[in-house]
Parts: structure tokens; sequence; C-alpha cells
């Protein structure tokens, strides 16, 4: 077997069961099982061992996955539900010949089973089990949460509230909002000074990247968000408190 496949992965999850096109309650209802931090665990058909982490998201009305384990998150190709199954597509990084399919059912609460294939562009094609468990605020060393507030650049107001978990002296966030529950592709703090940058698509399809930076000043932050919207760039500012 080839060794490429030790960098397939799959996110598994508790799904309600869903129809062919859920309803706007059914996917919200869905979502809020699915959506989180995931550890794998599995066995790669070449005897390789592998534990990586999944997260998934959402933007609107649609799931969004990244795999990540030693390198920088890489989003799944597909996420769609069917029925009761999450079902992910990939084509690694590592090997971009290959795609690797994903489904996923939960067996007992936070806990999760699945079988993934792959297919590669030559032919050869295999199989794996594999399961998972969600990971939880207990299995970081610090957490803390952050409640921002900033007006939109199309004047619209916006709350959220940003997740920092720490772990082996690393910093991770994570977003949530009205719209949002994303990871943050990078999230630093050096003394008073914070960092966390983002990757989305707006409701229409439009990739944006934001980075906001801060100054923190006891229980309170405030700062400048910069934005990139496929060119077009601007800057707005933001304020928040610290929740916990």
């Amino acid at each position: 077997m080839k060794s490429y496949l030790s960098f397939a992965v799959v996110a598994a999850l508790t799904i309600p069961a869903l129809g062919a096109k859920p309803t706007a309650s059914e996917f919200e209802a869905a979502a809020k099982q699915i959506v989180g931090a995931w550890r794998l665990e599995f066995t790669t058909p070449d005897d390789v061992e592998r534990t990586p982490m999944v997260l998934v998201g959402r933007q609107h009305d649609k799931l969004v996955a990244w795999y990540i384990e030693k390198d920088k998150p890489q989003s799944f190709k597909k996420v769609r539900l069917e029925d009761d199954t999450l079902v992910l597509t990939i084509r690694p990084k590592q090997k971009k010949d290959t795609e690797v399919t994903l489904r996923a059912r939960l067996q007992k609460d936070n806990v999760c089973v699945g079988e993934a294939t792959y297919k590669s562009d030559d032919g050869d094609t295999g199989s794996w089990d594999f399961k998972g468990k969600r990971v939880t605020e207990s299995d970081f060393d610090a957490t803390e949460q952050w409640e921002l507030n900033f007006v939109s650049p199309d004047d619209q107001e916006h709350e959220a509230t940003v997740t920092v978990v720490a772990k082996d002296d690393q910093l991770y966030g994570w977003y949530s909002s009205k719209d949002f529950d994303i990871p943050a592709l990078k999230f630093t703090q050096k003394d008073d000074k914070v960092v966390m940058s983002l990757n989305a698509t707006t409701d229409e399809g439009v990739k944006v990247d934001v980075t906001f930076r801060g100054t923190i000043d006891g229980d309170q932050v405030e700062g400048e968000a910069e934005y990139n919207m496929e060119g077009d760039i601007g800057s707005f500012p933001f304020e928040g408190r610290r929740k916990s």
C-alpha cells in the first residue's frame, strides 16, 4: 500500500437523519451537533497509525471542514450531509492525484466511527476504518472567551465570540457569530498585542480574508481589522471584552 494514504483524514460526527435537502431548522440542528474539533484515530492500509485533528465549521447555510496534522489547515473539497452520514472529500496536498471520500456516523455520544475510501487517478483503490472523539475545552491547557463588536464596511453591526485555547505553548482561536463558526488560521499574542486571521466566504460566495490586530488592556481589547475581499481592500475598528 502506498504511503501517501497516511495523509488522508476524516471528520466523524453525530448527525440527526436528514433528507436530501434539509430545511433551515434541520440544518441548524445538525450544525450544532457537528461543528467543533475532533481527534481521529486510524491505521492506514500501509500500517501507519495516525491521530490528526479535524475541524468542522459553518459558513451561513453550508458546512466546511479542515484537516490539521502538522502543516497549515487544508480545506476539504466537499462537505455534505446524506441522511445521518457526514460525507467529506479531499485530495491530500501531499498526493494531489488521489481523492479520498469519507463517510462518518455517530456510535455514541461524542464518539464516531466510519469508513474512508480512496481512488487515485491511475485507478488504485482501497479503504480503511476509523474512529474519533470530540475534543473539549478540558483537553486544552487553558481556555478563555472574548466578545467582539464591530460595524462592517456595509454598515452592518456584528457580534462575535472568539474562543482562545492553549496547548503546548501554542494558541488557537475559534470565531463564532450568527453566520460563521470557523477556526482562526492564525492566532498570536505577544505582551498586550494580539493578532487573529480568518478566511471566510460571504453569503454571495465572495472570498474574504480578515486580520484583526488589537491591543489588550485588562479585560478590554480594541483595534483595527484589515480585510481583502477579492481585491477590495479596507479596514474597520473593533472592540471587545473578556467573557471568561
